[in-house]
């Protein structure tokens, strides 16, 4: 766009006293690699946080302060991912528990078939549902706090028409908004009271997507509740224990992020982004690696073409030199 880039923000760098010389150096690469990509899109403001087994040790700024709550966009979909997992925990819910015996009349459907759609196909994306009528929906619902994934919802169960097959992985937003309903249905409570993580607000933007993008937050607070819902210990003490769908080997997708397993344990990742032109460009990334760093951004750029893979084999270098 033309724009200079120009880093004028003071950077706020929290390293704990045990920090070692060596986590000082992967630091400093991650910061570089914040800052380039950033420059590379024509960003001209942003924030990041890095995380080491589960604790803030960097924020930095560029043009704003570190500390500022951001839109996590799609990144959401691993916050309501952690509060089924809550939902489970409780009783509230199972993993079986189908859109039919949760949702009944509050949802008509199309096809009786749709009722058999259980909550492990909505977490993975694998419930059959095409096209994603989201992405059209959410330029109009701008600005809306209200609940619209009640009527992103019906819509997609309102459909006879579905173009994919039951158990394809086909990420689309329709999957969250019907999580996010059979939330509220389950619990008795909104969505946003039970699912809200530390830290998180329904964003004055795009509250109106919640459970697959509307939430609000610190890179710092999201790093955090990443490293937390993820780690060993956390939500996935064991990636094969929860709901997945193999995207593509060996790349898997379970509770609202891609995962990788290694011999040393599973790395996670989700990227998201806002492009509507006029009204918000943004783009987030969150990945927790399985040596303990983890890394969540944000740039006020959305990302184009091959941006994200670059960013990914950039950390990657960053993290393990």
């Amino acid at each position: 766009m033309g724009r200079v880039f120009a880093i004028v923000c003071a950077i706020v760098l929290v390293v704990s006293q045990a920090a070692s010389a060596q986590d000082s150096f992967a630091i400093a690469r991650i910061d570089a690699v914040f800052r380039g990509w950033a420059k590379s899109l024509g960003a001209d403001s942003g924030v990041l946080a890095v995380t080491y087994k589960g604790r803030v040790v960097h924020e930095a700024g560029l043009n704003m302060r570190a500390d500022r709550p951001v839109e996590i966009a799609s990144l959401s979909k691993a916050v309501t991912a952690a509060c089924v997992q809550k939902a489970v925990a409780r009783g509230a819910l199972s993993y079986d528990s189908t859109v039919g015996a949760v949702l009944g009349a509050r949802m008509p459907l199309a096809r009786q078939s749709y009722g058999q759609i259980t909550v492990t196909q909505l977490l993975t994306h694998t419930a059959g549902l095409w096209p994603d009528r989201t992405q059209r929906s959410m330029i109009g619902w701008y600005r809306d706090t209200s609940p619209r994934y009640w009527e992103a919802s019906r819509d997609a169960l309102g459909r006879k028409l579905q173009r994919r097959k039951p158990g394809k992985f086909e990420y689309n937003n329709e999957n969250y908004a019907i999580l996010g309903a059979m939330l509220e249905a389950a619990t008795g409570q909104s969505y946003a009271r039970y699912c809200a993580p530390k830290g998180g607000r329904v964003s004055p933007f795009t509250g109106a997507y919640l459970p697959y993008g509307g939430w609000r937050m610190s890179m710092a607070d999201y790093g955090r509740f990443f490293a937390k819902a993820f780690a060993r210990g956390g939500v996935l003490k064991d990636p094969k224990a929860a709901p997945s769908a193999v995207v593509l080997t060996p790349t898997t997708y379970g509770l609202g992020a891609l995962y990788r397993a290694g011999p040393k344990g599973a790395s996670y990742w989700h990227a998201g982004a806002w492009c509507m032109p006029g009204r918000m460009n943004a783009a987030t990334w969150s990945v927790l690696y399985s040596n303990g760093w983890g890394v969540s951004l944000s740039v006020n750029k959305c990302p184009r073409g091959k941006a994200q893979l670059r960013l990914n084999k950039a950390l990657q270098r960053a993290v393990f030199p």
